[in-house]
């Protein structure tokens, strides 16, 4: 083998290892700041959409009720889900584009952290991204509103790319 040859190699491994270490580094990065603008997003949203719920008791012969109410929001031009849970009545409200999908959680996480918590659930063989956010009436915990993002359309891109 000629010293040319060999100096071309070696040359050419170099380069071939420094793209691929650039190209790891790029995707590991991208992923990271997508999903990361993603969980700001969708917890900004949330806590604009908290602040505007309003709480009404209501009498029933069983007793007292507690109802949320949502002002106006438009989900589909979002792209965002919406679910509140009154877990005193164990009602469930949810945004029109939701239809008979369930949006899981988890009252014990709820409760031991009295904050709120993502989660990456599949439902119906699509990825979610959830944010569960307390709600509070008189420091109890009330219920829960939680927003989602559909992931598949972003895991499908990072998927393609490995």
């Amino acid at each position: 083998m000629t010293i040319r040859l060999r100096m071309t190699l070696l040359y050419s491994g170099i380069l071939s290892i420094t793209l691929l270490l650039f190209g790891i580094v790029l995707y590991v990065f991208l992923k990271f700041y997508i999903f990361s603008d993603l969980k700001n997003t969708l917890k900004e949203q949330t806590d604009v959409l908290q602040r505007n719920v309003q709480y009404q008791l209501e009498l029933y012969p069983m007793g007292w009720n507690l109802l949320f109410q949502l002002d106006d929001f438009d989900s589909v031009q979002s792209g965002m889900y919406l679910q509140i849970i009154n877990l005193v009545s164990g009602y469930k409200t949810k945004s029109a584009n939701l239809r008979n999908v369930q949006l899981p959680f988890s009252t014990k996480i709820l409760a031991d952290k009295k904050a709120g918590y993502y989660d990456t659930p599949t439902i119906h063989h699509s990825p979610f991204l959830i944010y569960n956010a307390p709600l509070m009436l008189n420091g109890e915990l009330v219920g829960v509103l939680q927003s989602a993002y559909n992931t598949s359309v972003i895991s499908m891109f990072f998927s393609i790319c490995v």
